[in-house]
């Protein structure tokens, strides 16, 4: 009877030392779970911050050109009213190189004999220095609206980091530069190029 007891308990202690193992094993693969879900959450997070920070930036670079324009404001319209064209590009189309005469419209009082031309060029150099080295694959365009509004309208485009739905390559630079619509962001099919879901598009619209 004592001999059966004790295969009795021993029989237990290995079948409980066997549950434990099962529950060591099921809270480890419970834990791993968590981790991998608190990992998603960190990354979607970073990301979205840093869809959020790419948006502040093209933020101050549409409101810095605005302030530069209204601050040189006969680029814009002259003293007898008429629209000029003196900013009215695509930052694709601005010299990769400073301008002969460097003046922008925050030095021009120590360079009077700057023309508004001049210190347009110095602007729209100035602005594609900072829309390629701040914003992935940014490009810049300015446009007047059509008809009498004389409203003027700043678009910035990028293609937000660490996104490889497709290939882009140098696209960007085609569909900024062929995009003619007003307050109209590029869309699939401009210039007959597709455009991807990680493509970024901030609008401004003011009167000069």
């Amino acid at each position: 009877m004592i001999i059966k007891g004790l295969r009795h308990n021993v029989k237990l202690r290995i079948q409980s030392s066997g549950f434990t193992l099962i529950e060591v094993l099921v809270a480890m693969l419970i834990t791993s779970f968590g981790l991998l879900g608190i990992a998603g959450l960190v990354v979607t997070s970073l990301r979205y911050n840093q869809t959020a920070w790419q948006r502040s930036v093209a933020t101050q670079l549409a409101t810095d050109m605005m302030d530069r324009m209204r601050a040189n404001s006969f680029a814009v319209v002259n003293d007898t009213g008429a629209i000029q064209s003196d900013y009215m590009k695509s930052s694709v189309n601005v010299a990769s190189t400073a301008p002969s005469v460097y003046c922008t419209s925050f030095n021009a009082i120590n360079n009077p004999s700057c023309t508004p031309t001049q210190i347009a060029a110095s602007d729209l150099y100035d602005w594609k220095k900072s829309i390629t080295s701040q914003l992935p694959g940014g490009q810049g365009l300015i446009q007047w609206a059509s008809g009498a509004s004389r409203q003027i309208q700043i678009t910035l485009t990028w293609k937000e980091a660490g996104k490889s739905d497709q290939s882009w390559g140098s696209t960007m630079e085609s569909m900024v530069s062929s995009t003619t619509g007003f307050n109209t962001c590029p869309t699939n099919g401009t210039a007959g190029l597709v455009i991807d879901s990680t493509v970024r598009c901030f609008q401004i619209t003011f009167y000069p």
